[in-house]
């Protein structure tokens, strides 16, 4: 396991409970958000930054990440053809690894190192929301899917990477694969929890400039809402647990 893989794994305490439980969270999730993966871009980016990292992570559809960056269709398909969801139930950062080569990254002209956390891939019509960086981390942990015989072209990816660095808060610069194409790109920048600005790059440019950032902004991804839909989430839990049943998960 990476560096990545391990720190992706310390920093959920409940990773066991949400693998256990994964296809009734990943159903919640949906009926929570009526704007999961639909969106105008054709890749979705949520920065996160903290203390000593900078979290990346991207929500696409599968076809997007093999025709634009690192990954093959052989790496998310079986013999069949079709999405192998099976292969989610093992570690993913390698493939997390595949899907960054290409990508570069500096904080105020300082080249920083990606490494790959987890990658997931879900049905489109279980896409889960991606607003916040809560929905970003759940969106590469929960892998609740049983189906068979789903195309990649009716599949949604998602993917985390993290940077290790003390310089978080710096002008951050986002170098997509060379020969990208024409593909839109929006990111939603946090810093400390806070939202703290938009910004895209639309057409055959390959380079996303986040401004410095002071960590003000808007935190209430945190509240309301979130504090909400994560109690319906964890009754659900309580609620089967107390009835014996078993959750399927990938």
């Amino acid at each position: 396991m990476t560096r990545a893989g391990a720190y992706f794994a310390n920093q959920l305490p409940l990773r066991s409970v949400f693998t256990l439980f994964g296809g009734i969270v990943a159903s919640i999730l949906v009926l929570s958000s009526a704007a999961a993966a639909e969106a105008g871009s054709d890749v979705e980016m949520i920065v996160s930054r903290g203390d000593d990292a900078v979290e990346v992570y991207f929500a696409m559809p599968a076809e997007v990440a093999v025709a634009h960056f690192g990954l093959t269709a052989d790496d998310l398909t079986n013999a069949d053809g079709f999405a192998d969801f099976d292969l989610f139930s093992q570690g993913t950062w390698d493939l997390g690894e595949k899907f960054r080569q290409g990508l570069s990254a500096e904080i105020d002209g300082k080249t920083i190192s990606l490494e790959a956390m987890s990658l997931m891939l879900h049905p489109k019509k279980l896409s889960l929301p991606f607003e916040t960086p809560l929905d970003a981390m759940i969106s590469i942990e929960v892998c609740g899917v049983e189906e068979t015989g789903i195309s990649l072209s009716d599949s949604h990816l998602y993917v985390g990477l993290i940077a290790f660095t003390d310089d978080d808060d710096g002008t951050l610069s986002l170098t997509l694969p060379a020969g990208s194409g024409v593909i839109d790109v929006t990111a939603r920048d946090f810093m400390d929890h806070r939202f703290v600005q938009t910004a895209s790059v639309a057409g055959d440019e390959n380079q996303l400039v986040l401004a410095a950032s002071d960590g003000g902004g808007d935190n209430s991804w945190i509240s309301g809402g979130k504090i909400g839909f994560l109690s319906i989430v964890l009754a659900g839990l309580a609620f089967v647990a107390t009835r014996g049943q078993t959750a399927f998960t990938a």
